[in-house]
């Protein structure tokens, strides 16, 4: 939080020189100490170009009692005499200025951060404009993105920009990069622009300006803005979402240069807004820098609605440096789906591995999610538990297992279970009396069903167990041929039916090569189950068993409507750290319906929140 400290008043440009000189004879010296008296500046702007009328936001980082952030008119930078003021209150925070309660006019001023009458924390320069083209920063640092503004309603029918040299003839010259403007939006990403193979990140330090062009067969600008890209000297971070992204995903790169100082062993990445970090989040990537200095978006992961930036705290492997300025990256437009209205929601849990011992970490993992359930999920209209929900297919933890659930019944849906190899393995040469012991326990109608959710089908597979073709204590799934037919019939008729819903079909054991660690075979019909899969794009097979973590590459697979969508749904028990080489984590995964698409939202049962590396999306 800050305060208004003292509230200037804006002065005409004749006051300003006779009070200037006021201060010359009659005020003793007093000299602004200068930007390199802070190690790093700890005051930051997303624009430090802002159109007259507007508000901006500052973000202010290590502040004491008594900071405080001053505005002046630029080149008048004396320490008792600002436009505006304010003291800070909280260590780390942020500033809106309002226009209607801080005006001011167009013109050139500085924006000084003081933790002390004589510690400068930070600064920067604002321009505040009244042109109907500009970007949100006159000075770039090479390698870094930003944003193009303009006036929509000045637009012609083929209305374009480009980027040229200062100085360049746009009849003479090509431009370096350049794009297409919509007259429904007022802003373009410099992401977006292309041209001759270059990037607006890849344009080399110097003196540049932006032209917009009424249509393409014009070359005489309508409006110009001129900007400066500078060397990059200090460490700096930015976004590059690749160019073939499916609109509402924020599939790219965050990449890290270092310039001439050498990275954090670590850079901790999360959501936020202008105000901060997003609390129901975790993080979305650990980076480590000794191994790459590039983080990856998915093809179909997206950002939460309410993101417009993402934070880069250095840190440790354990810890992100709280105290530490962060890299605040902001992002374009396109990046979520939104908040379309949401049809109907399901929860899956997956290996939840319930022993006999209620004090096992097992069954704690399990009685924690669905608390979490019941907390984070209440509008979930299913409950499916996709396999091994018993370590080793015992009368006693199935007693256990159904236990914890009854403790819960009234906060949670309608429970649903798929058979997985561990519900198989404490009669391996009687595969019958295994699925006796789970249809007994859970009351499904069979070891593979149907059922219906608010419209939406539901098939659940689970093995036959045949002994002559597979032990039953391994891992793979043995599917009778009856179950097959079975499956093949009901998918064409759901089909049929409602040929623009997706279908779900939930499965212990993942198809080969779809999802993390299925590379070997662990369903022994995996071709002629996949033939039958393959005729219904709308298919999303969701699956668990590997014990894989929500965040790796693969976990979420979209057909795009051209092949079937496969999910990976996590677990619960206890999870698999490749990085670590040992077993942490409890994850689940929360999966809503909407008019356009399927989201995904991995959650982390341990942290009680969503994981800001687990949100995905699927089209059509």
């Amino acid at each position: 939080m800050l305060r208004n400290w003292k509230h200037g008043i804006h002065r005409t440009a004749l006051f300003t020189v006779i009070f200037t000189l006021c201060l010359l004879v009659f005020a003793p010296a007093t000299i602004v100490p200068p930007a390199c008296a802070a190690e790093v500046n700890q005051l930051q702007m997303d624009q430090n170009v802002v159109p007259y009328g507007k508000d901006f936001t500052m973000r202010y980082y290590g502040s004491y009692t008594g900071s405080r952030i001053s505005i002046y008119e630029k080149n008048d930078e004396q320490f008792e005499n600002p436009l505006y003021e304010w003291e800070t209150e909280d260590t780390n925070g942020f500033l809106n200025v309002a226009f209607q309660d801080y005006p001011l006019i167009p013109g050139e001023y500085s924006i000084i951060y003081y933790r002390s009458s004589s510690v400068v924390a930070g600064r920067g320069d604002l321009i505040v404009t009244d042109d109907s083209l500009y970007s949100n920063r006159q000075n770039y640092t090479a390698g870094t993105d930003g944003f193009i503004y303009y006036d929509p309603s000045i637009l012609g029918e083929n209305a374009w920009i480009g980027i040229y040299k200062k100085g360049a003839d746009p009849e003479e010259e090509y431009s370096k990069v350049w794009a297409y403007l919509s007259d429904e939006e007022s802003c373009i990403w410099t992401g977006s622009l292309t041209g001759n193979s270059n990037r607006f990140i890849q344009l080399s330090p110097g003196n540049y300006q932006i032209y917009l062009f009424a249509d393409d067969t014009d070359y005489i600008p309508e409006e110009s803005f001129d900007f400066t890209i500078q060397q990059q000297v200090e460490t700096s971070a930015a976004y590059r979402r690749s160019s073939d992204a499916h609109n509402g995903t924020v599939e790219g790169s965050i990449i890290i240069n270092s310039g001439k100082k050498k990275l954090e062993d670590y850079y901790w990445l999360y959501w936020g807004d202008e105000q901060g970090i997003l609390d129901d989040y975790t993080p979305i990537a650990i980076l480590d820098t000794e191994e790459s200095n590039t983080v990856w978006f998915r093809t179909n992961e997206e950002a939460p609605a309410e993101a417009t930036h993402i934070y880069m705290y250095p840190g440790t492997a354990h810890v992100k440096k709280s105290s530490a300025v962060p890299f605040v990256l902001e992002l374009p437009s396109g990046i979520s789906s939104g908040d379309s209205p949401v049809l109907a929601s399901f929860t899956v849990l997956s290996d939840v591995h319930v022993t006999q011992s209620a004090s096992n970490v097992f069954n704690r993992n399990f009685v924690n999610a669905l608390k979490q359930v019941s907390k984070y999920m209440p509008d979930s209209d299913a409950l499916i538990l996709s396999g091994d929900i018993t370590n080793n297919g015992k009368t006693p933890e199935y007693e256990k297992l159904m236990d914890a659930i009854s403790n819960y019944q009234e906060s949670l849906p309608s429970v649903y279970f798929a058979i997985g190899n561990h519900d198989m393995m404490l009669n391996r040469d009687d595969p019958e009396r295994q699925i006796d012991y789970f249809l007994e326990y859970t009351q499904m109608p069979g070891n593979y069903y149907q059922f219906d959710m608010d419209g939406y089908s539901f098939f659940v597979i689970g093995s036959d167990g045949q002994p002559d073709s597979v032990a039953i204590g391994s891992d793979v799934s043995w599917m009778s041929q009856e179950q097959l037919d079975w499956l093949a019939e009901g998918l064409a008729e759901e089909a049929a039916r409602a040929p623009e819903q997706p279908i779900f079909v939930i499965s212990h054991q993942p198809l080969l090569n779809t999802v993390p660690e299925s590379h070997y075979e662990t369903i022994q019909q995996n071709d002629e189950l996949m033939a039958i899969l393959e005729q219904y794009p709308q298919v999303i097979f969701i699956s668990g068993h590997t014990h894989y973590a929500l965040d790796v590459e693969t976990d979420v697979n979209s057909g795009y409507g051209e092949g079937i969508s496969t999910v990976h749904a996590g677990c619960v028990s206890r999870l698999w750290s490749r990085e670590e080489g040992n077993y942490t984590g409890s994850q689940g995964i929360y999966v809503e319906i909407c008019e356009d698409f399927v989201r995904i939202n991995g959650f982390d049962f341990k942290e009680g929140s969503w994981m800001g590396g687990a949100r995905y999306v699927l089209y059509e």
